[in-house]
């Protein structure tokens, strides 16, 4: 990885669903349109790996070093070895499942899905489903960190568990956001979250408001919402869907994916955008930052904001970030 920026060797044939990168090594797993689940070694630029679903796959997240859980429109739940080169079916939904988060912690894999649930599971048991969790609408983002877990549906509601005692969310809401939630990531402080809407908006969401309330606290994150991925050089301004948003692991930084061929690197805190990386050849459907938070993983893939067009192909860019 001594280049500043590199397209990745061998990139999906299809629309790029997800990406996420190892917190073992700087090992990428990227699921696709194309049915597949690839891994590749971003250091070396090699492709080692993939493997296949029955429909498109539309997520994927690294269990250990060597082993991986996708989900897909074939209504499974994989568990991949590659070090065994195997696959197991864990388990099914009824409809499409859009997430797959690894609740390291408790080693426990959560699955939401079409089908307007939540499923929790234990890939070590023979009997792996732990509870099924009934939800308000499809589930479109969801993200996890070292206690909860946060969904967000079809209906613009919002559900927050703690994963520690799930038997009912801790918290129900509607989010900041009046349009479709297409992305969530969860923040390093573990203090919140972010949402991003079709509607070219992010909102910062705090798990206890009442964190505002504290004699003017000005430290850390705040509840609020703002524009962003839209070109204001148009009449009328042409707005992008907000795809991806990834928090850069050694502080509250996150970078935000839109249908505008843009990345934006933002500060929450001081509720700055950085700045932006531009000249990408089309959508930029998932982004994902590297263990040590030096390198950011851009697919550009064309997420069809536009319409039925002709192209570019999908492309995966390593980025070194200052």
């Amino acid at each position: 990885m001594s280049q500043l920026q590199y397209n990745l060797q061998s990139p999906p044939k299809d629309g790029i669903s997800s990406m996420k990168f190892s917190s073992h090594n700087d090992h990428l797993l990227v699921s696709s349109w194309d049915r597949n689940v690839y891994l590749y070694d971003t250091a070396s630029n090699r492709l080692l790996q993939n493997y296949s679903h029955r429909g498109a796959a539309l997520d994927c997240c690294f269990i250990t070093a060597s082993q991986s859980a996708s989900v897909g429109l074939d209504q499974k739940v994989i568990i991949y070895d590659f070090a065994r080169d195997n696959n197991v079916c864990l388990g099914t939904h009824s409809a499409g499942i859009s997430k797959v988060r690894y609740y390291r912690e408790r080693s426990m894999l959560v699955t939401g899905s079409w089908d307007k649930t939540i499923k929790i599971w234990d890939p070590t048991q023979s009997r792996p489903l732990i509870a099924t969790l009934p939800q308000h609408g499809k589930v479109f983002a969801m993200d996890v960190n070292s206690t909860r877990l946060v969904v967000a549906h079809s209906t613009k509601t919002i559900s927050v568990y703690d994963l520690r005692k799930f038997d009912k969310p801790e918290q129900e809401r509607q989010s900041l956001l009046r349009h479709q939630i297409r992305t969530l990531a969860t923040s390093n402080d573990q203090t919140g979250f972010a949402v991003g809407s079709i509607e070219g908006r992010i909102a910062i969401e705090l798990f206890d408001n009442q964190k505002e309330k504290k004699d003017n606290q000005k430290v850390g994150l705040q509840n609020f919402a703002f524009k962003c991925h839209r070109d204001t050089s148009s009449k009328p301004v042409l707005i992008y869907p907000v795809n991806s948003i990834a928090f850069q692991p050694q502080s509250q930084i996150f970078a935000s994916g839109g249908g505008d061929n843009i990345v934006n690197i933002w500060n929450p805190i001081n509720k700055k955008r950085i700045f932006q990386i531009r000249d990408f050849p089309t959508s930029i459907s998932s982004v994902a930052w590297n263990k040590t938070g030096q390198f950011l993983a851009i697919a550009s893939s064309y997420t069809y904001e536009r319409g039925e067009i002709e192209h570019p192909p999908d492309s995966i860019i390593i980025k070194k970030m200052n």
